[in-house]
C-alpha cells in the first residue's frame, strides 16, 4: 500500500517513513502542504497521514481538497495541537479517519491506526467493486426482462393473427 506522509518536521517525517516502510508500506514524503497537494493529485495513495499545521497550505485545506478529489483516500491527522476546538474543526471539515495527537504512545498507537486506515480503504474498494458488479448484473437482468416482454408481445400478436385466421377458416 502506498502512503503519503505530509509532515514539516524533517526528523519526524523520516522516522515515519522508515517505521512505516519497515511495516511493509511504500511511503512518500512531503514537507509542506503545497507539495503534499501536488503529490496527492499526481499519485494514487491509499492513505494520507499529515500534520494539521503545515507551511504553504494548512492541513485542513489539503484535507478538503483530497476529500473532494479522492474520497476513498483515507485521511489520518497527526497534530501537536490538542485544543478541542481545533480537533473538532479538523475532524468535521476533513472527514478524517483518525486524529492522533503528538507525541503518540509509541508504535502500539500509530501503526495499528495506519493498518485500520488501510483496512478501511480496502473495504471501500471492495464495496465499490461489489456495487459495480451488482449494477452490471441488474442491467443484464433488466435487458433479459425487456427481451422477454418483447417476445411475449410478439407471441400475443401471433396468437391474435392465428385467432383471426382460424375464425375466417371456420366461417368458410
Amino acid at each position: 500500500m502506498k502512503l503519503l506522509v505530509v509532515e514539516d518536521e524533517q526528523k519526524l517525517a523520516q522516522y515515519l517513513q522508515k517505521g512505516l516502510g519497515t511495516a511493509g508500506f511504500v511511503v512518500d514524503l512531503a514537507h509542506d502542504g503545497v507539495t503534499g497537494l501536488h503529490m496527492s493529485l499526481e499519485f494514487d495513495y491509499s492513505a494520507i497521514i499529515l500534520d494539521s499545521m503545515l507551511p504553504g497550505m494548512d492541513g485542513l485545506a489539503l484535507l478538503r481538497i483530497v476529500k473532494e478529489k479522492y474520497p476513498k483516500t483515507v485521511r489520518v491527522v497527526l497534530s501537536g495541537y490538542t485544543q478541542l476546538s481545533q480537533m473538532l474543526v479538523t475532524i468535521n471539515q476533513g472527514e478524517i479517519f483518525k486524529f492522533i495527537t503528538k507525541p503518540w504512545a509509541g508504535e502500539e498507537e500509530l501503526l495499528p491506526a495506519i493498518r485500520q486506515a488501510i483496512g478501511y480503504y480496502h473495504l471501500q474498494i471492495e464495496r465499490d467493486t461489489l456495487s459495480d458488479t451488482l449494477a452490471a448484473k441488474n442491467a443484464a437482468y433488466q435487458k433479459i426482462f425487456r427481451e422477454m416482454e418483447d417476445k411475449k408481445k410478439q407471441e400475443r400478436k401471433e396468437l391474435q393473427n392465428l385467432y383471426k385466421i382460424s375464425t375466417l377458416l371456420f366461417a368458410l
